[in-house]
């Protein structure tokens, strides 16, 4: 089945209908005008896009400069994630859209265990370059003294933040990652709670009341060969907020 846009996301559960957005490619010298997102519903059977709507375009006052990726919320409006741990809320119909920090950032850099994890995708990028006969345009040191001197982001992935049924906007953080990590969740414009959850988060979902994190378990005694087992917990999250 081809999907419409350039780089379409699923955002939400799906049956017959798959809802994605895809985000706006400006190459140098394009016309800059448009929505920065575009929300496609596509029926899977046939293939025929059912629906599209685009977001607000911008630009918007945020600080750092630079929004990042945005999904839609329930009536209508948009959320999306910029750098330095910004949020656009932008309610659609006209209104202005609302750029708040998040409460939760604070400016870190990655420890010596996130940066011999990032030497393992640089190493394994390197290794898919090679078979291809071509070059990385960095060595790796040069690429992992930039990437320790680079803070954080907050949101853990572009791929990593939803609206609910009872439409809170929940975001996955890069806080910890460890032991713990944690979801930071928002109704309307206002940040309402913080969800910690075990071990290091990879993904999740909310089902009706329910929190579903896809983990990375901790090393332990067992794991012998290095590699860290993953498992699917689930939390009770209807109290939140």
């Amino acid at each position: 089945m081809s999907l419409p846009g350039v780089t379409f996301s699923p955002v939400a559960s799906f049956d017959t209908v798959v809802k994605g957005v895809s985000r706006r490619l400006v190459m140098p010298g394009a016309d800059a005008d448009g929505p920065l997102m575009t929300l496609y519903e596509v029926n899977i059977a046939s293939g025929e896009t059912v629906r599209e709507e685009g977001s607000s375009a911008g630009p918007w006052d945020v600080e750092c400069g630079r929004v990042i990726d945005g999904i839609p919320d329930r009536r209508g409006g948009w959320a999306f994630l910029a750098c330095g741990g910004y949020l656009v809320f932008d309610e659609g119909a006209g209104t202005e859209a609302t750029v708040v920090r998040a409460p939760t950032y604070a400016e870190e850099f990655p420890d010596e265990t996130e940066v011999a994890r990032r030497r393992e995708e640089i190493e394994s990028l390197n290794r898919s370059l090679a078979e291809l006969g071509l070059e990385p345009t960095q060595s790796t040191e040069d690429q992992l003294e930039r990437y320790r001197t680079t803070p954080k982001r907050y949101y853990l992935s572009t791929s990593q933040h939803l609206f609910d049924a009872d439409n809170r906007y929940w975001v996955a953080t890069h806080r910890d990652l460890q032991e713990w990590s944690w979801l930071d969740v928002y109704e309307g414009t206002e940040y309402v709670a913080s969800v910690k959850v075990r071990d290091r988060m990879l993904g999740f979902d909310v089902v009706g009341s329910t929190l579903v994190v896809l983990v990375e378990r901790q090393l332990g005694p067992e794991d012998a060969d290095g590699v860290p087992d993953r498992g699917v917990d689930w939390y009770e999250v209807g109290g939140v907020g």
